[in-house]
């Protein structure tokens, strides 16, 4: 009996270590980070920004070639004294659905971000030696090389996998009766 358990033991640890085990974080994992959460509209996004000095916010360009957009982008330099670069806040239909922090690397390193974010929250669910990945159910948080914070709207990034899936089997249907009328 114990021989045939071995072989299911080494399966599951190999499975979990692969991250192909998907167990959410134990832990609710934050909505965002130095007052920009996800959900907030384009206002609250750029008064927080604002707020919080360390993204280098300044406000909107005074010249822009793009009309302004539901599904907008705000992009923040970060400051040379902040923990934070540059920093990107995308928008899907007028709600904060992604925020991608470059962290400063001559303020912060990925194995302490890393280490402080596996005590707060617990072993990532998928870890590779591109990105560590925590999940709950509203937020997907990552840490990516080479040193890149994510904040994604869980419910919104399946949403639009979904739909990119979808639109992939069309395209896939329209190309096969393509290839059938040559």
């Amino acid at each position: 009996m114990m021989k045939k358990m071995l072989p299911l033991s080494i399966l599951a640890l190999t499975l979990a270590a692969s991250g192909l085990v998907c167990q959410e974080s134990p832990r609710t994992l934050p909505l965002g980070l130095g007052g920009v959460t996800l959900g907030m509209n384009r206002e609250q996004v750029t008064e927080a920004l604002r707020q919080e000095g360390g993204f280098g916010y300044t406000g909107e360009p005074d010249v822009t070639y793009l009309p302004p957009q539901e599904d907008a982008l705000i992009e923040a330099p970060g400051g040379p004294l902040s923990f934070f670069g540059r920093s990107w806040f995308q928008f899907r239909e007028g709600r904060l659905f992604t925020i991608i922090i470059n962290l400063n690397p001559a303020r912060a390193d990925r194995h302490s971000v890393f280490t402080a974010l596996r005590q707060k929250y617990g072993d990532p669910l998928t870890i590779t030696p591109e990105k560590s990945e925590w999940r709950d159910g509203n937020v997907i948080m990552s840490l990516e090389k080479p040193l890149t914070l994510k904040y994604v709207d869980r419910e919104a990034a399946e949403d639009l996998a979904e739909t990119a899936a979808v639109e992939q089997t069309v395209l896939e249907r329209a190309y096969r009766e393509f290839l059938e009328e040559l």
